[in-house]
């Protein structure tokens, strides 16, 4: 039964993106009825649903699903979370793109500096 797997993933990626259960319906062409039945487990969605869910959040079936080797994505969702709370910082690792290691180096000693002020 899939529902059990995808029950703490899609409450856990619809509240990250602060979304009801009503917004993230409309968001995927769905009735707030239905995600609800698939956030506690009674109704199991099927693959073009969990597609339409993972192309949504930007992670993958597998992610959804829970299968292994996929905690990374939660590494990565809090990531690109905390990127988009902070343009600053964003800003700064597209500016890194750019220089050489050295520099980069520099950088992150520059910023140890700075924390212990």
């Amino acid at each position: 039964m899939l529902g059990v797997f995808v029950l703490k993933k899609l409450i856990t990626l619809r509240k990250n993106a602060g979304l009801t259960q009503e917004q993230l319906a409309v968001k995927v062409g769905l009735s707030q009825q239905t995600i609800s039945k698939y956030e506690r487990g009674i109704l199991e969605p099927d693959i073009e649903t969990l597609n339409s869910f993972a192309d949504f959040f930007e992670v993958t079936v597998d992610y959804l699903l829970e299968r292994p080797d996929t905690d990374q994505y939660d590494e990565i969702w809090e990531l690109r979370e905390y990127l988009r709370e902070r343009p600053e910082v964003k800003a700064l690792v597209n500016a890194s793109k750019k220089v050489n290691k050295a520099d980069i180096e520099k950088m992150s000693a520059l910023m140890e500096s700075l924390k212990s002020k």
